[in-house]
């Protein structure tokens, strides 16, 4: 069984957005450490167009862009 990639998902913008009441779409910085993260994925482009600092301490992402 092949595991699935962790990328970074609206879900888990939400659940980081907290502090702005869980609304990811007027997010500045997100904070995304040690969620063993392999790929950024679309949503984060898609769903953050005012996020100027992300934060990825400890991730597994392998290369940035395509």
């Amino acid at each position: 069984m092949r595991q699935q990639r962790r990328q970074i998902t609206r879900g888990l913008l939400q659940k980081r957005a907290e502090h702005n009441d869980g609304i990811v779409r007027t997010l500045k910085e997100v904070s995304l450490h040690q969620e063993k993260l392999e790929r950024i994925g679309e949503s984060l482009q898609r769903d953050c167009r005012e996020l100027r600092i992300l934060l990825l301490h400890e991730n597994q992402i392998g290369k940035l862009g395509r």
